[in-house]
């Protein structure tokens, strides 16, 4: 079995890379200390792995080194051309903990996965 368009045989990878994240709510996630694991892209992402044969050994976090500049997350929102009710499903959530168009982020990062095959129990 192949996954489809990628053209990669079933559990055969021992890497995966998300590069250059672009999602808001995971960017503001890590910004309010949500876990690796939890932010939304790498949810995403986990299911897609696990759905073609992987189990996740590791993950971390990778700066790149123009994130070291932080950018207030109300600049990525009109870089981005992010709608309005994004913005209010954000400020909901975490206005209470400084959520504003000021609000200092990074936003350039990756997430590098380490993968084994996925092998059930006999």
């Amino acid at each position: 079995m192949k996954l489809p368009k990628v053209n990669i045989p079933f559990a055969s990878l021992t890497k995966f890379k998300l590069q250059t994240v672009r999602n808001l709510e995971s960017i503001v996630q890590l910004k309010f200390g949500e876990n690796l694991k939890d932010l939304d892209s790498v949810k995403y992402a986990s299911t897609i792995i696990t759905q073609s044969g992987h189990t996740i050994t590791d993950m971390r976090l990778k700066y790149q080194k123009d994130a070291t500049m932080p950018t207030p997350v109300g600049v990525l929102m009109e870089e981005w051309g992010t709608p309005p009710e994004a913005w209010n499903k954000l400020l909901g959530k975490y206005g209470k903990e400084g959520l504003n168009p000021t609000a200092m982020v990074l936003s350039g990062f990756d997430v590098e996965f380490d993968l084994v095959p996925y092998h059930k129990a006999p």
